[in-house]
Protein backbone atom coordinates (compact mmCIF):
# COMPACT_ATOMS: atom_id res chain seq x y z
CA UNK A 1 0.00 0.00 0.00
CA UNK A 2 1.74 3.62 -0.74
CA UNK A 3 2.48 5.71 2.14
CA UNK A 4 0.89 8.31 3.43
CA UNK A 5 2.35 11.55 4.13
CA UNK A 6 2.01 13.28 7.41
CA UNK A 7 2.68 16.91 7.62
CA UNK A 8 6.73 17.94 8.66
CA UNK A 9 8.00 19.52 11.35
CA UNK A 10 8.39 23.22 9.05
CA UNK A 11 4.39 22.90 9.82
CA UNK A 12 5.46 23.42 13.77
CA UNK A 13 7.89 25.72 12.73
CA UNK A 14 5.41 27.96 10.88
CA UNK A 15 2.33 27.84 13.13
CA UNK A 16 4.92 29.20 15.86
CA UNK A 17 6.08 32.47 13.58
CA UNK A 18 2.78 33.23 12.37
CA UNK A 19 0.92 33.12 16.03
CA UNK A 20 3.86 36.09 16.93
CA UNK A 21 3.30 38.66 14.12
CA UNK A 22 -0.60 37.93 14.14
CA UNK A 23 -1.65 39.06 17.61
CA UNK A 24 -4.09 37.88 20.11
CA UNK A 25 -7.13 37.88 17.68
CA UNK A 26 -5.51 36.51 14.66
CA UNK A 27 -3.98 33.41 16.24
CA UNK A 28 -6.52 30.94 16.13
CA UNK A 29 -7.29 31.83 12.11
CA UNK A 30 -3.64 32.20 11.59
CA UNK A 31 -2.88 28.93 13.00
CA UNK A 32 -5.35 27.15 11.00
CA UNK A 33 -4.35 28.81 7.75
CA UNK A 34 -0.78 28.09 8.02
CA UNK A 35 -1.63 23.72 8.48
CA UNK A 36 -3.70 24.36 5.31
CA UNK A 37 -0.97 26.49 3.90
CA UNK A 38 1.83 23.89 4.53
CA UNK A 39 -0.37 20.83 3.81
CA UNK A 40 -0.87 22.26 0.22
CA UNK A 41 2.39 23.27 -0.62
CA UNK A 42 3.30 19.79 0.20
CA UNK A 43 0.66 17.90 -1.59
CA UNK A 44 1.20 20.01 -4.60
CA UNK A 45 4.85 17.78 -5.03
CA UNK A 46 3.21 14.40 -4.52
CA UNK A 47 2.30 11.87 -7.16
CA UNK A 48 -0.67 10.61 -4.73
CA UNK A 49 -2.90 13.49 -5.95
CA UNK A 50 -2.45 16.15 -8.54
CA UNK A 51 -2.85 19.51 -8.95
CA UNK A 52 -6.30 19.61 -10.43
CA UNK A 53 -7.35 17.31 -7.42
CA UNK A 54 -5.91 19.94 -5.48
CA UNK A 55 -7.49 22.95 -7.34
CA UNK A 56 -11.02 20.90 -7.01
CA UNK A 57 -10.84 21.04 -3.51
CA UNK A 58 -9.96 24.33 -3.02
CA UNK A 59 -12.06 25.55 -5.54
CA UNK A 60 -15.49 23.57 -3.80
CA UNK A 61 -15.46 21.66 -6.82
CA UNK A 62 -16.50 18.03 -5.55
CA UNK A 63 -19.17 17.01 -7.76
CA UNK A 64 -16.07 17.46 -10.72
CA UNK A 65 -13.82 15.93 -8.61
CA UNK A 66 -15.58 13.09 -7.97
CA UNK A 67 -16.78 12.28 -11.18
CA UNK A 68 -13.50 12.11 -12.69
CA UNK A 69 -12.18 9.75 -9.80
CA UNK A 70 -14.91 7.63 -10.69
CA UNK A 71 -13.93 7.76 -14.99
CA UNK A 72 -10.81 5.80 -13.37
CA UNK A 73 -10.49 2.06 -12.62
CA UNK A 74 -10.48 1.86 -9.01
CA UNK A 75 -7.23 -0.15 -8.42
CA UNK A 76 -5.76 3.06 -10.38
CA UNK A 77 -6.73 5.14 -8.26
CA UNK A 78 -3.80 6.20 -5.22
CA UNK A 79 -4.25 5.35 -1.74
CA UNK A 80 -4.90 9.10 -0.95
CA UNK A 81 -7.23 9.83 -4.08
CA UNK A 82 -9.15 6.45 -2.85
CA UNK A 83 -9.76 7.80 0.53
CA UNK A 84 -10.97 10.94 -0.85
CA UNK A 85 -13.21 9.32 -3.08
CA UNK A 86 -15.00 7.99 0.26
CA UNK A 87 -15.36 10.96 1.67
CA UNK A 88 -16.69 13.01 -1.20
CA UNK A 89 -19.24 10.33 -1.11
CA UNK A 90 -19.71 11.05 2.22
CA UNK A 91 -20.27 14.74 1.80
CA UNK A 92 -23.12 14.05 -0.49
CA UNK A 93 -24.94 11.44 1.39
CA UNK A 94 -24.04 9.00 -1.44
CA UNK A 95 -23.97 5.96 1.32
CA UNK A 96 -24.36 2.75 -0.74
CA UNK A 97 -21.66 4.17 -2.66
CA UNK A 98 -19.71 5.05 0.30
CA UNK A 99 -19.95 1.53 2.09
CA UNK A 100 -18.46 0.22 -1.10
CA UNK A 101 -16.10 2.69 -1.14
CA UNK A 102 -14.79 2.10 1.96
CA UNK A 103 -14.69 -1.70 1.63
CA UNK A 104 -12.00 -1.34 -1.02
CA UNK A 105 -10.06 1.06 1.10
CA UNK A 106 -10.05 -1.31 3.87
CA UNK A 107 -8.67 -4.28 1.64
CA UNK A 108 -5.61 -2.24 0.97
CA UNK A 109 -5.05 -1.31 3.88
CA UNK A 110 -5.27 -4.35 5.90
CA UNK A 111 -2.29 -4.21 7.33
CA UNK A 112 -2.37 -0.50 8.41
CA UNK A 113 -4.06 0.26 11.66
CA UNK A 114 -4.74 3.82 10.83
CA UNK A 115 -6.59 2.90 8.01
CA UNK A 116 -8.68 0.43 9.83
CA UNK A 117 -9.60 2.78 12.16
CA UNK A 118 -10.64 5.30 9.58
CA UNK A 119 -12.94 2.67 7.50
CA UNK A 120 -14.65 1.26 11.10
CA UNK A 121 -14.83 5.10 12.17
CA UNK A 122 -16.78 6.13 8.60
CA UNK A 123 -18.49 3.34 8.95
CA UNK A 124 -20.06 4.01 12.07
CA UNK A 125 -20.77 7.62 10.53
CA UNK A 126 -23.13 6.17 7.59
CA UNK A 127 -25.31 3.97 10.03
CA UNK A 128 -25.66 7.46 12.70
CA UNK A 129 -26.42 9.41 8.95
CA UNK A 130 -28.89 6.71 8.22
CA UNK A 131 -30.73 6.36 11.68
CA UNK A 132 -29.39 3.04 12.59
CA UNK A 133 -28.18 4.17 15.87
CA UNK A 134 -27.54 0.85 17.86
CA UNK A 135 -24.64 -0.58 15.00
CA UNK A 136 -23.74 2.84 14.95
CA UNK A 137 -23.12 2.75 19.11
CA UNK A 138 -22.22 -1.03 18.27
CA UNK A 139 -19.03 -0.07 15.69
CA UNK A 140 -17.93 2.85 17.49
CA UNK A 141 -18.00 1.42 20.91
CA UNK A 142 -13.85 0.49 20.62
CA UNK A 143 -12.80 3.24 19.18
CA UNK A 144 -10.12 5.54 21.25
CA UNK A 145 -9.68 8.75 19.47
CA UNK A 146 -12.25 11.67 20.49
CA UNK A 147 -14.05 11.43 16.99
CA UNK A 148 -14.73 7.87 17.48
CA UNK A 149 -16.04 8.93 21.44
CA UNK A 150 -17.80 11.51 20.01
CA UNK A 151 -19.70 9.11 17.28
CA UNK A 152 -20.57 6.49 20.02
CA UNK A 153 -21.60 9.55 22.37
CA UNK A 154 -23.95 10.71 19.54
CA UNK A 155 -25.61 7.23 18.79
CA UNK A 156 -26.29 7.39 22.48
CA UNK A 157 -27.67 10.59 23.41
CA UNK A 158 -30.39 9.28 20.00
CA UNK A 159 -30.85 5.72 21.61
CA UNK A 160 -31.55 7.82 24.67
CA UNK A 161 -28.51 6.39 26.79
CA UNK A 162 -28.26 10.22 28.33
CA UNK A 163 -25.92 9.69 31.20
CA UNK A 164 -23.44 7.94 28.86
CA UNK A 165 -23.78 11.02 26.52
CA UNK A 166 -23.54 14.17 29.08
CA UNK A 167 -20.20 12.80 29.97
CA UNK A 168 -19.08 13.05 26.87
CA UNK A 169 -20.35 16.03 26.04
CA UNK A 170 -18.53 17.81 29.25
CA UNK A 171 -15.81 16.14 28.75
CA UNK A 172 -15.57 17.87 25.27
CA UNK A 173 -16.58 21.29 26.32
CA UNK A 174 -13.64 21.50 28.75
CA UNK A 175 -11.13 21.48 25.67
CA UNK A 176 -10.19 25.02 23.67
CA UNK A 177 -9.78 23.13 20.33
CA UNK A 178 -12.52 23.82 18.11
CA UNK A 179 -12.98 20.05 16.98
CA UNK A 180 -14.02 18.87 20.36
CA UNK A 181 -16.17 21.98 21.61
CA UNK A 182 -17.90 20.96 18.64
CA UNK A 183 -18.67 17.73 19.65
CA UNK A 184 -20.03 19.07 22.43
CA UNK A 185 -22.77 21.57 20.47
CA UNK A 186 -24.07 18.43 18.61
CA UNK A 187 -24.06 15.73 21.48
CA UNK A 188 -25.92 18.51 23.76
CA UNK A 189 -27.58 19.55 20.92
CA UNK A 190 -28.95 15.78 20.39
CA UNK A 191 -30.40 15.90 23.89
CA UNK A 192 -32.33 18.77 22.52
CA UNK A 193 -30.14 21.31 25.20
CA UNK A 194 -30.23 24.31 23.20
CA UNK A 195 -29.21 26.66 25.70
CA UNK A 196 -25.87 24.90 26.36
CA UNK A 197 -25.42 24.62 22.45
CA UNK A 198 -25.46 28.54 22.31
CA UNK A 199 -23.62 29.04 25.56
CA UNK A 200 -20.50 27.17 23.99
CA UNK A 201 -20.94 28.62 20.55
CA UNK A 202 -20.82 32.18 21.60
CA UNK A 203 -18.53 31.63 24.20
CA UNK A 204 -15.43 34.39 24.72
CA UNK A 205 -13.11 31.08 25.65
CA UNK A 206 -14.11 29.33 22.71
CA UNK A 207 -15.49 31.99 19.69
CA UNK A 208 -16.65 28.81 18.17
CA UNK A 209 -19.02 30.57 16.43
CA UNK A 210 -16.87 33.68 15.57
CA UNK A 211 -14.19 31.95 14.60
CA UNK A 212 -15.27 29.05 12.81
CA UNK A 213 -19.04 29.46 11.55
CA UNK A 214 -19.54 30.47 7.66
CA UNK A 215 -20.39 34.01 8.44
CA UNK A 216 -18.20 36.79 7.61
CA UNK A 217 -18.31 39.50 11.40
CA UNK A 218 -17.07 42.64 12.24
CA UNK A 219 -14.39 43.41 14.61
CA UNK A 220 -14.52 46.56 17.30
CA UNK A 221 -12.10 48.25 14.16
CA UNK A 222 -14.86 48.13 11.66
CA UNK A 223 -12.73 45.19 9.38
CA UNK A 224 -14.94 42.57 8.05
CA UNK A 225 -13.23 38.86 9.02
CA UNK A 226 -13.76 36.08 7.10
CA UNK A 227 -13.30 32.59 9.66
CA UNK A 228 -10.74 30.30 9.33
CA UNK A 229 -10.70 27.11 7.10
CA UNK A 230 -11.38 24.40 9.27
CA UNK A 231 -11.46 20.81 8.42
CA UNK A 232 -14.26 19.36 10.50
CA UNK A 233 -16.61 17.26 8.39
CA UNK A 234 -18.08 15.30 10.91
CA UNK A 235 -15.61 12.49 10.64
CA UNK A 236 -12.46 14.20 10.48
CA UNK A 237 -10.72 12.24 13.08
CA UNK A 238 -11.31 9.35 10.95
CA UNK A 239 -9.06 10.91 8.00
CA UNK A 240 -5.25 9.50 7.73
CA UNK A 241 -1.97 10.93 6.24
CA UNK A 242 -1.99 14.87 4.65
CA UNK A 243 -5.74 15.18 4.25
CA UNK A 244 -5.91 15.50 8.54
CA UNK A 245 -4.88 19.51 7.45
CA UNK A 246 -7.12 19.96 4.27
CA UNK A 247 -10.76 21.20 4.39
CA UNK A 248 -12.93 20.29 2.02
CA UNK A 249 -15.99 22.95 3.36
CA UNK A 250 -16.08 26.58 1.58
CA UNK A 251 -14.63 28.92 3.94
CA UNK A 252 -14.91 27.74 6.97
CA UNK A 253 -16.89 24.86 8.75
CA UNK A 254 -21.03 24.12 7.44
CA UNK A 255 -21.69 22.11 10.42
CA UNK A 256 -20.54 24.66 13.16
CA UNK A 257 -22.78 27.14 10.91
CA UNK A 258 -25.77 24.99 10.82
CA UNK A 259 -26.42 24.09 14.83
CA UNK A 260 -25.81 27.87 15.34
CA UNK A 261 -28.72 28.40 12.89
CA UNK A 262 -30.76 25.54 15.00
CA UNK A 263 -29.93 26.76 18.63
CA UNK A 264 -31.01 30.27 17.18
CA UNK A 265 -34.13 28.96 16.10
CA UNK A 266 -34.89 26.68 19.02
CA UNK A 267 -34.12 29.59 21.01
CA UNK A 268 -37.05 31.48 19.27
CA UNK A 269 -34.19 34.19 17.84
CA UNK A 270 -36.13 33.52 14.59
CA UNK A 271 -34.33 36.87 12.25
CA UNK A 272 -30.82 35.69 13.52
CA UNK A 273 -31.57 31.57 12.32
CA UNK A 274 -33.04 32.67 9.08
CA UNK A 275 -30.28 34.95 8.28
CA UNK A 276 -27.96 31.90 9.04
CA UNK A 277 -29.76 29.25 7.42
CA UNK A 278 -30.16 31.23 4.00
CA UNK A 279 -26.33 32.08 4.17
CA UNK A 280 -25.51 28.67 4.57
CA UNK A 281 -27.81 27.56 1.74
CA UNK A 282 -25.84 30.47 -0.45
CA UNK A 283 -22.44 29.51 0.78
CA UNK A 284 -22.87 25.58 0.01
CA UNK A 285 -24.85 25.21 -2.86
CA UNK A 286 -25.87 21.91 -4.48
CA UNK A 287 -24.18 18.71 -4.82
CA UNK A 288 -22.21 18.64 -1.21
CA UNK A 289 -23.42 18.60 2.85
CA UNK A 290 -27.40 17.23 1.55
CA UNK A 291 -27.68 16.38 4.93
CA UNK A 292 -27.04 20.10 6.26
CA UNK A 293 -29.12 21.59 2.88
CA UNK A 294 -32.49 19.72 3.17
CA UNK A 295 -32.78 20.82 6.84
CA UNK A 296 -31.39 24.08 6.70
CA UNK A 297 -34.30 24.32 4.10
CA UNK A 298 -36.79 22.48 6.21
CA UNK A 299 -35.82 24.96 8.94
CA UNK A 300 -35.89 28.18 6.66
CA UNK A 301 -39.63 27.10 5.31
CA UNK A 302 -40.53 26.38 8.89
CA UNK A 303 -39.37 30.48 9.65
CA UNK A 304 -40.93 31.56 6.15
CA UNK A 305 -44.53 30.16 7.13
CA UNK A 306 -44.23 31.47 10.23
CA UNK A 307 -43.89 34.89 9.02
CA UNK A 308 -46.98 34.28 7.11
CA UNK A 309 -44.99 33.96 3.46
CA UNK A 310 -46.50 30.61 2.23
CA UNK A 311 -44.80 30.52 -1.06
CA UNK A 312 -41.82 30.98 0.25
CA UNK A 313 -42.10 28.36 2.72
CA UNK A 314 -43.46 25.60 0.28
CA UNK A 315 -40.46 26.37 -2.19
CA UNK A 316 -38.13 25.57 0.99
CA UNK A 317 -40.12 22.03 1.99
CA UNK A 318 -40.36 20.96 -1.34
CA UNK A 319 -36.07 21.67 -2.30
CA UNK A 320 -36.04 19.85 1.14
CA UNK A 321 -38.58 16.90 -0.27
CA UNK A 322 -35.86 16.70 -3.11
CA UNK A 323 -32.81 16.40 -0.93
CA UNK A 324 -34.31 13.78 1.23
CA UNK A 325 -35.40 11.58 -1.90
CA UNK A 326 -31.81 12.39 -3.32
CA UNK A 327 -30.17 10.67 -0.50
CA UNK A 328 -32.74 8.02 0.27
CA UNK A 329 -32.16 7.12 -3.36
CA UNK A 330 -28.10 6.18 -2.75
CA UNK A 331 -29.69 3.87 -0.15
CA UNK A 332 -29.76 -0.20 -0.54
CA UNK A 333 -30.57 -1.64 2.10
CA UNK A 334 -34.64 -1.84 3.37
CA UNK A 335 -33.34 -0.98 7.17
CA UNK A 336 -30.84 1.73 5.98
CA UNK A 337 -33.79 3.69 4.09
CA UNK A 338 -36.63 3.47 6.95
CA UNK A 339 -34.09 4.47 8.86
CA UNK A 340 -32.65 7.32 7.48
CA UNK A 341 -36.53 8.62 6.59
CA UNK A 342 -38.18 7.91 10.16
CA UNK A 343 -37.27 11.63 11.23
CA UNK A 344 -37.97 13.31 7.75
CA UNK A 345 -41.52 12.85 7.86
CA UNK A 346 -42.48 16.42 9.42
CA UNK A 347 -41.46 17.92 5.92
CA UNK A 348 -43.72 16.21 3.96
CA UNK A 349 -46.35 16.89 6.26
CA UNK A 350 -45.82 20.64 5.70
CA UNK A 351 -46.13 20.52 2.42
CA UNK A 352 -49.53 18.62 2.36
CA UNK A 353 -51.17 20.51 4.79
CA UNK A 354 -49.97 23.96 2.87
CA UNK A 355 -51.07 22.77 -0.49
CA UNK A 356 -54.19 21.69 0.64
CA UNK A 357 -54.84 24.80 2.32
CA UNK A 358 -54.41 26.71 -1.02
Amino acid sequence: MGKFLRLPVLSGLLLFLLSGCLGDSGVTMGLRVADYLVGRTMLSGLDAVTSQDLDDLEKGRLYDLRRRYEAIAPEQLSDAQLSLLCDLYSNVNDFDATLQCLTRLEDRGRDDEKVLHAVLGRRALVYLQTGQYENAARLSAGLKSDGGRYLHALANAHLGNEDLARREALRFSRFDHPRQQYFATAIYMAMDDHARVLEIMTSPRTRLLRDYGLMPHTNRLGQTITPAVFRMDLFGEFNFGFFEGFSFAPKANVYVEFMAAMAFSLDNQDDEAYTRFSYLIDQVGPGAFRDVLWMSYYQRGLLREKRGDLGGAISDYRRAIELVEGIRSTIRSETGRVGFVGDKFSVYDRLVRLLIGQ
